[in-house]
């Protein structure tokens, strides 16, 4: 079994996930954060396509999609979950003002796509080096895995609310799915690629509706 030969693509799926990656650590709508999800799961199928049969990667992408349905579910449900933006009902939570860190003010936004810039920086500086280190792995792999393994962690690093926490690891594990592609082609490490990718999302759907079921008991 080949691969896709679609190679043309992958600069455009880069610049995909770069743009989704970078737009779920800005945005402040739970929409669009379902919304770059889903569009960012495009892009790792396209990226991932390099190396696997068209089988397996299209196991990703559904796999992305079915997480990005589950958590908008969530959100988009008859008991709508609040949006995650409101000052104080995330300091009520968390007890912590770090997380006032993910507010509405220009200075928040300006700061996140200034941290999103400066990863990128490093990781297109580091992609050549880490061509040498893996073998077969191309620039266009690396840059997309690497972007989303950064922005991932960053993602992480600026928020303790539950469907960020979810939707950051998600975008780690892309990363992650993207290098391992070059790595090794296994139809049952891919299957367990698969069900982790669902268990977060159904791990996000539990802690999203976690806060109306205490409120029903």
């Amino acid at each position: 079994m080949s691969a896709i030969p679609l190679e043309i693509l992958a600069i455009p799926a880069v610049i995909l996930v770069s743009i989704t990656a970078v737009g779920i650590l800005i945005t402040q709508s739970t929409t669009w954060l379902v919304l770059f999800l889903a569009m960012q799961t495009v892009g790792v199928f396209l990226l991932v396509s390099e190396h696997w049969p068209v089988s397996m990667a299209l196991s990703i992408l559904i796999a992305g999609w079915i997480s990005a349905v589950v958590i908008g579910w969530v959100i988009f449900s008859p008991h709508p979950v609040e949006e995650m933006n409101d000052r104080e009902k995330i300091q009520n939570q968390t007890g912590s003002k770090l997380s006032l860190i993910y507010g509405k003010t220009v200075s928040a936004v300006l700061f996140r796509l200034l941290a999103a810039i400066l990863v990128g920086f490093t990781i297109v500086s580091a992609s050549p080096k880490i061509t040498s280190w893996i073998t077969n792995i191309t620039i266009t792999t690396a840059l997309g895995g690497m972007i989303l393994i950064g922005l991932g962690l960053l993602q992480l690093g600026l928020s303790d609310q539950p469907i960020r926490v979810v939707v950051g690891l998600l975008t780690i594990l892309s990363g992650f799915e993207i290098i391992y592609s070059v790595v090794e082609i296994s139809a049952l490490i891919v299957g367990l690629l698969n069900l982790v990718t669902m268990s977060l999302a159904v791990l996000g759907a539990y802690f999203l509706l976690l806060p109306e079921m205490d409120e029903s008991t």
